[in-house]
């Protein structure tokens, strides 16, 4: 199973000459809280957390991460990852995605429908 990367955090605290105690003054974090983001103490930190980190930190959440290159989506778990990232980062998408996540199949279905056609306008670009 993929998890948060204890070995990989401590080559990016190294590289970037950085503690968890400088990181948590830096985000108003508790440094504790943010080394145990690495163990498995808590096995399901919110991603704003994460994303705060690796802003932090000039990387990408995927950077924390560590993959079970034997388990089966491996490369859809790291795609979502991104994908994930890309959605918060872009405030567009991140109110898009808010306002979809509640309407039903159908709805999503006419609303990707009626993108389409837009997109399809070459007077639209």
């Amino acid at each position: 199973m993929s998890k948060l990367s204890k070995e990989k955090m401590n080559e990016l605290k190294k590289l970037y000459h950085v503690n968890f105690s400088q990181m948590g003054k830096a985000l108003g974090k508790n440094a504790n809280s943010l080394s145990k983001l690495f163990t498995d103490e808590r096995p399901n930190p919110q991603i704003d957390h994460l994303i705060e980190l690796a802003d932090y930190m000039g990387c990408t959440v995927d950077d924390f991460i560590e993959y079970d290159k034997g388990q089966i989506g491996f490369d859809k778990d790291k795609r979502i990852t991104q994908i994930s990232q890309w959605i918060y980062e872009n405030d567009t998408l991140h109110r898009l995605l808010k306002y979809c996540k509640d309407l039903s199949k159908d709805e999503l279905k006419a609303l990707i429908n009626v993108v389409t056609t837009f997109k399809e306008q070459p007077w639209i670009q």
